[in-house]
C-alpha cells in the first residue's frame, strides 16, 4: 500500500533517517520502535511528503508521492502526530467533521449527506456517539484519542500512520484503542503504521515491526525475530529478559534494573 525506498532525510546538516526501506501493505498493522531520537516521527513524516527526502522514495499504491495531487493524497492517507494542538474549545462532532474537509468544495460551509454518513459510521466504529454534544476540553486523555481517531476515520483513508498515540493512556485505555486499531485492520484492510515506545503492546498487536536505531533500520520483521534479547541490549543499551506471553505466545519484554543485574546471573551477563 505505502513503500519507502532507501529513505534519507535531515535536518540541516544533521542527518536523521539513512537508507531506510520498508512496505506498509494493506490488511496488517506494522510497528516502528526505537530509542529516543532514532528517526520514528521523522520516517512519519517522511512518508507523507512533510519533510523533504535527501535520498529515495516513497510510493503509495505503486505511485510515487510526488505524483499524487496533495488533494487525492489528503483522501488517501490520514495522519495522528504526537504533538498535534487540539481545538478543545471545539464541539466533538465538528471537530470529527473536520475528517471531511478533502472531500469538501470551494466555499462549502455545510457537511453533505455523504459526509454526515462518513462521520457517523466514524463514531460508530469508534464507539464516541456519547460524546457528541461535548467539548474537547470536558473529555479525557482516553476519550480525546478515540474521537481523534473517529476524526481520520471520518477521513476514509487506505492508509494511517500514528505516531505515538499512547501518551499520557492507562492501561485500560491503551488496550481499547490497540484492540479497535486491529480490528479496524482486519475488518477494513486499512495499512497501518504506529510508532511506539511499548515494546509489549508491538509485540502483542504488530503483524511486523521495524526497529530503527540512530536513523537506520536495525531490523524489520515478525516480532518475535525483532523483539530478541540480543537486539533489544544492541539498540536500547539496557538489560532485559524476552519470555513468551502465556496467553498469546508473543514476546514479553521484562525489565531489569541496575540493582537485579548486581544480585544474580541471567542472560545479560557475559561469561569468560
Amino acid at each position: 500500500m505505502i513503500r519507502a525506498e532507501h529513505v534519507c532525510c535531515a535536518y540541516g546538516r544533521r542527518p536523521v533517517l539513512d537508507d531506510v526501506s520498508l512496505q506498509v501493505p494493506a490488511g496488517q498493522l506494522t510497528g516502528v520502535i526505537g530509542p529516543n531520537g532514532s528517526g520514528k516521527t521523522t520516517l512519519v513524516r517522511a512518508l507523507t511528503q512533510a519533510v523533504p527526502l535527501r535520498r529515495g522514495r516513497v510510493y503509495f499504491q505503486g505511485q510515487p508521492l510526488e505524483a499524487i495531487g496533495r488533494r487525492a493524497l489528503a483522501r488517501r492517507i490520514a495522519v495522528v502526530g504526537q504533538d498535534d494542538e487540539l481545538p478543545l474549545e471545539m464541539d466533538v462532532e465538528d471537530f470529527i467533521g473536520l475528517g471531511r474537509i478533502p472531500y469538501q468544495q470551494r466555499m462549502q460551509f455545510f457537511l453533505t449527506p455523504a459526509d454526515r454518513a462518513a462521520v457517523d459510521r466514524a463514531v460508530e466504529l469508534t464507539g464516541t456517539a456519547a460524546f457528541r454534544g461535548r467539548r474537547l476540553r470536558q473529555m479525557s486523555g482516553g476519550e480525546r484519542q478515540m474521537v481523534v481517531l473517529a476524526r481520520v476515520l471520518a477521513q476514509q483513508p487506505a492508509v494511517l500512520l500514528l505516531d505515538e498515540p499512547m501518551v499520557y493512556l492507562d492501561i485500560a485505555h491503551q488496550v481499547a484503542l490497540m484492540d479497535l486499531i486491529r480490528r479496524l485492520v482486519r475488518q477494513g484492510h486499512l495499512a497501518v503504521l504506529i510508532v511506539l515506545h511499548e515494546l509489549n503492546i508491538a509485540a502483542e498487536y504488530c503483524d511486523q515491526v521495524a526497529l530503527l536505531s540512530k536513523g537506520k533500520l536495525a531490523c524489520f520483521g515478525a516480532p518475535e525475530d525483532v523483539l530478541t534479547y540480543p537486539r533489544i541490549e544492541a539498540v536500547y543499551g539496557t538489560a532485559v529478559v524476552v519470555q513468551k506471553n502465556p496467553f498469546s505466545g508473543k514476546p514479553n519484554v521484562l525489565l531489569v534494573s541496575e540493582e537485579q543485574k548486581l544480585r544474580g546471573a541471567g542472560p545479560w551477563q557475559r561469561k569468560g
